[in-house]
């Protein structure tokens, strides 16, 4: 690892470390700093790049994280690197984006009514797709063509109660 490398994800976690126990009461409930912690610097060590992001912008990317509960090194979200340009130069930003796994996390949580799975089945060209609503009860009926390799058309996401 380069010492530029080692300086940016010792000021990373430094940063992250401060913010977090600012902002302990925004952390959901059963929140466990040191493994939240523990994980994010792993991801960061095989992130490439990192080095050229600075730490304070890191440090705030990955409290996204640790506001929704959601865990970087499970892959329920993700610190990517983008380029952006600031001026006439072109710097590297980390952008915090949340996995399918993360989004389905955050349903089954906050949802009003309890979610057991979410369901997501591609939609292919050939497939029988039949929506319908009837004495207001909302219906679908899917029947995918076995293994198609058609055209993908859609995407049909059902929550299972």
């Amino acid at each position: 690892m380069s010492n530029k490398k080692e300086i940016v994800l010792k000021e990373s976690y430094s940063a992250l470390q401060k913010l977090i126990q600012s902002k302990m009461d925004a952390m959901p409930k059963g929140f466990n700093e040191t493994r939240f912690l523990q994980n994010c610097m792993t991801v960061l060590q095989d992130t490439q790049g990192i080095e050229e992001c600075q730490p304070l912008s890191v440090a705030r990317t990955l409290l996204k994280g640790a506001f929704l509960g959601l865990d970087f090194f499970q892959k329920e979200c993700y610190a990517i690197i983008y380029s952006k340009k600031v001026g006439n130069v072109w710097v590297k930003d980390l952008q915090f984006q949340t996995d399918y796994k993360g989004e389905t996390k955050l349903a089954k949580k906050y949802s009003i009514r309890e979610i057991k799975d979410v369901y997501a089945k591609l939609v292919r060209e050939g497939d029988s797709f039949e929506e319908a609503i009837k004495d207001g009860v909302q219906t679908i009926n899917f029947s995918p063509k076995p293994f198609s390799n058609n055209k993908i058309i859609g995407v049909l996401i059902v929550t299972g109660k």
